[in-house]
């Protein structure tokens, strides 16, 4: 059986073929970039200090070393566990811890414990920090600031 190939399959697999090449650098890596970032599967995110302490109202200037793009810029959060007021964070990572521990409340429930016997005491909080790759927005870091002060 001869067969003949036409002249469309083999145009079309090399455009394919000078398409992936198109992507390889000097050195024979592949380097993909999406609007002039260059991207990757090793792209981490370090936050440092990584487990800070402070009191509540205390401020911690955190940082972010961004590896694997040339897009270094991160976006800050902060969380906490059991609806505890987390603080905040600035767009430069400066975090400010709650001015007292303690669940967020309704005004209802706030009426409530005003009236209630509860005791007052020193506690602690685990607040996380979290900075995402602006290149890579499932890549993180994260650091974990233990907050020490009264209970609200």
């Amino acid at each position: 059986m001869n067969l003949k190939l036409s002249r469309v399959p083999c145009i079309f697999v090399a455009s394919i073929s000078l398409f992936v090449l198109s992507g390889c650098g000097g050195d024979g890596t592949f380097s993909p970039t999406i609007n002039g970032q260059q991207i990757g599967q090793n792209v981490t995110v370090t936050v440092t200090p990584p487990d800070p302490t402070t009191n509540t109202g205390g401020q911690i200037q955190f940082s972010a070393t961004v590896t694997g793009t040339s897009n270094t810029n991160v976006t800050w959060s902060v969380s906490a566990l059991n609806n505890q007021n987390p603080g905040g964070i600035t767009a430069n990572g400066l975090f400010t811890a709650p001015l007292s521990i303690g669940p967020i409340v309704t005004t209802k429930q706030a009426k409530f414990l005003s009236t209630a016997r509860r005791p007052l005491g020193d506690s602690t909080a685990q607040i996380t920090i979290t900075a995402t790759s602006n290149a890579e927005p499932s890549v993180t870091g994260t650091a974990t600031v233990t907050v020490s002060g009264g209970v609200e």
